[in-house]
């Protein structure tokens, strides 16, 4: 376009210009010359050279523009491939085959800038409980095969008072730090918090599942990691959990300790955790996705020892109870992400739906 206006605008002034001089002054800006008409078409060219060194400072600075965002992108490759990976899973297409595309990572990122992290555990079998020939074995922890038959992510920390604070706007705990555990808050209070979880994240989470607390058979599997009940006679406590003889009477920035082999934290010691099981004994036999939700009962199980126990009490098996009512130092939780369905007992105690006071 300017090419041709250039020509057109040559012809013009050999045609007003009386010389050669003033067609050089016109083309090259020079006002001092006494032809009206070639004053204006020199004014015309000055404007067409500013509106050309525009268009090209234009493409630059969007040139720029685009180099910026692909590396943008680029950094945050992994981030937009689980957003890609979760979304899939609202499809109709995935809806019948939940476990098979589950993503590998998941983190809720909370509105205080703190995020919630989980370990994805496969669907699997293993031993739950204790032989009777193993030391500290209770009757309460029945030797048994159980077959989880849903993939299922577990904390990869016990919830902080900053997670808690953060959705709860409270802090119960005695022990006061952001990266310490929550702790002396009952199990109502906990319901609440995994309600409250999916009324707010619950689009985070792939089809069908929600925030809840793990079964104790869910959370004993995560323990394990692959391994069995014995290997706790191996187990260097000291190293692996925060108990009696090396909490110095409180508790601990979760994290600090070594993790399983399945990078998850704190599992023993620091606080005992509250599952979603209610007080009853395990079955005797073999089981399938085992979960006691009575709805009137008044107390639930309790996993993984604390800061205060003994050794004999920091073991895989080691099961017991409290009231739904009594938060206590010693005692917190940790957050999973579940099938729904598994929970369909639990007269939707966990869902943002519930009839239950928020």
């Amino acid at each position: 376009m300017s090419t041709d206006l250039g020509n057109k605008d040559e012809n013009v002034l050999s045609k007003t210009c009386e010389s050669s001089n003033e067609i050089f002054d016109a083309l090259y800006g020079n006002e001092n010359i006494d032809n009206s008409k070639t004053r204006r078409i020199s004014r015309r060219l000055r404007r067409e050279k500013l509106l050309r060194v525009s268009f090209y400072f234009d493409y630059i600075v969007f040139g720029v523009l685009v180099i910026v965002l692909s590396v943008f992108l680029l950094n945050k490759y992994d981030f937009f491939r689980e957003v890609h990976a979760m979304s899939s899973l609202h499809t109709e297409a995935n809806s019948q085959n939940i476990t098979a595309v589950l993503p590998e990572r998941l983190s809720i990122p909370l509105e205080n800038g703190s995020n919630v992290e989980f370990v994805k555990c496969l669907a699997g079998e293993f031993n739950m409980g204790s032989k009777e020939s193993e030391p500290g074995h209770e009757t309460n922890e029945s030797y048994h095969k159980v077959k989880l038959t849903e993939d299922f992510y577990i904390g990869r920390y016990e919830v902080t008072q900053r997670e808690f604070a953060s959705i709860m706007k409270y802090n119960p705990s005695k022990n006061i730090g952001e990266r310490l555990p929550v702790e002396s808050v009952s199990w109502f209070e906990i319901r609440d918090f995994c309600k409250k979880m999916n009324a707010l994240y619950k689009a985070y989470l792939p089809r069908g599942y929600i925030f809840a607390l793990p079964s104790e058979a869910q959370w004993e599997y995560a323990y394990l990691a692959g391994t069995s009940s014995e290997d706790d006679l191996n187990l260097n406590l000291k190293s692996s959990g925060w108990y009696s003889e090396n909490s110095k009477g409180s508790t601990h920035k979760v994290g600090e300790m070594e993790a399983n082999s399945w990078k998850i934290y704190d599992m023993l010691g620091n606080v005992a955790e509250f599952c979603a099981d209610n007080s009853v004994c395990l079955p005797g036999g073999d089981a399938v996705d085992p979960l006691s939700v009575m709805g009137n009962d008044t107390s639930h199980v309790v996993r993984g020892g604390s800061w205060r126990s003994e050794a004999k009490f920091c073991r895989s098996a080691n099961r017991y109870f409290l009231r739904n009512d009594i938060g206590n130092d010693y005692v917190g939780f940790r957050l999973a992400v579940v099938a729904e369905n598994k929970y369909s007992n639990c007269n939707n105690c966990y869902s943002e739906h519930s009839t239950l006071n928020l």
